[in-house]
């Protein structure tokens, strides 16, 4: 009898003693659900700004947890911009690495021709960027600076909304760049790099900078960085300087044909086929370093360029482009029409277009016409 009423004894004590443990996680847990429960009910909320428009002056907004709503892009950086980013001090840029630069000359532009005393070409251009049909955040970026003549097109990866965080630090270092005209640092190549070339690169290696440093700041965006393709026109000189990494494109259309200049830095361009050729080999922010394409070209009156993410090349092949953009009777036009192609293939990714029409001096078609 005293056999039983020890083991009851001890039953009670085990199962009063699992209460208390129960009741005091409970107590223990409740903030964390509660916290959860927040969380659950912002997701709900969406960040609807297709589009932000950096030459706004209201401040920007702070990256945070909305769940897939999120959809941070980077349409325009103008002056206003200028004081809410900080270029990297000259000291931190003395002991970073150089970055190499790969310098290749298409036909004609390798011939040292005099700078003009006034522009001999003028450029136009429009661009647009949408999230796609598949993606729920649009983490490409995009820079007109129409009265510098630099255009950019970047498209992000990686981290903890990395990819949007990536690209726009990209871009938003060349406006600053630009703007201040402060090209800081140094390049190494094999061959004389132009000086506005030479700009370029310094101005993308201040990206890779800029972008490599805030991902090795911050645990959660370890791993992310960003393609970039740049544009630089020199009106004057009769050039322009594509500055290239990862697989954002640079196109050239002339005379009824499309050519692309740039070339994609993915495992396929190494050799490896199969469902792994389309992964990147080259990006600006994965290392304190990296090796620029820097490509020089002579652009004719008429020349259209287009830089795009590869979000359009995805799903359009090169002559359904070129047939597009020649059909269309403006740059606005042809930009939202191959926007739209791409969604209507799918949309599998971003997509981000910006077109360039190079065209003579009205000055000189005057003096042609009244000759």
């Amino acid at each position: 009898m005293l056999v039983i009423l020890s083991a009851a004894l001890s039953l009670v004590v085990v199962l009063l003693s699992i209460a208390l443990w129960r009741l005091r996680r409970a107590n223990a847990t409740s903030p964390k659900k509660a916290s959860s429960r927040k969380l659950r009910s912002k997701r709900h909320r969406s960040v609807s700004s297709a589009a932000l428009l950096m030459s706004d002056a209201r401040p920007l907004p702070r990256f945070v947890d909305v769940g897939d709503d999120l959809d941070m892009t980077v349409i325009s950086v103008g002056p206003a911009a200028a004081a809410r980013h900080r270029l990297a001090p000259s000291g931190e840029l003395k002991s970073a690495r150089r970055s190499r630069v790969d310098l290749v000359y298409e036909d004609e532009a390798e011939i040292d021709e005099p700078t003009a005393p006034a522009a001999r070409i003028l450029m136009s251009a429009q661009g647009d960027t949408h999230c796609g049909r598949f993606r729920a955040r649009n983490e490409d970026s995009l820079l007109m600076l129409r009265e510098r003549s630099v255009f950019v097109v970047a498209d992000g990866m990686g981290g903890h909304h990395g990819g949007g965080i990536a690209s726009e630090l990209a871009v938003k270092t060349l406006d600053q760049v630009y703007l201040q005209r402060r090209f800081q640092g140094l390049v190494e190549s094999e061959r004389p790099i132009p000086r506005r070339a030479h700009d370029l690169a310094l101005a993308i290696q201040l990206a890779n900078h800029a972008v490599y440093t805030r991902a090795s700041a911050d645990p959660k965006l370890r791993g992310m960085g960003t393609t970039l393709v740049a544009a630089r026109f020199s009106s004057r000189k009769q050039r322009v300087y594509i500055g290239h990494i990862g697989d954002s494109r640079c196109y050239r259309i002339r005379q009824a044909s499309i050519r692309q200049l740039t070339n994609d830095h993915t495992m396929a361009s190494v050799g490896l086929s199969g469902p792994h050729g389309q992964r990147l080999v080259r990006a600006v922010g994965i290392g304190s370093s990296v090796t620029i394409d820097l490509i020089v070209d002579k652009p004719r009156p008429n020349d259209i360029y287009l830089l795009c993410s590869d979000g359009l090349p995805k799903m359009a092949r090169d002559e359904e482009i070129l047939a597009l953009v020649l059909g269309k009777p403006n740059l606005d036009q042809a930009v939202h029409s191959l926007i739209e192609l791409a969604n209507d293939r799918g949309g599998k990714d971003n997509v981000t277009v910006i077109l360039v029409r190079v065209v003579e001096r009205v000055e000189r078609q005057i003096s042609a016409a009244s000759g």
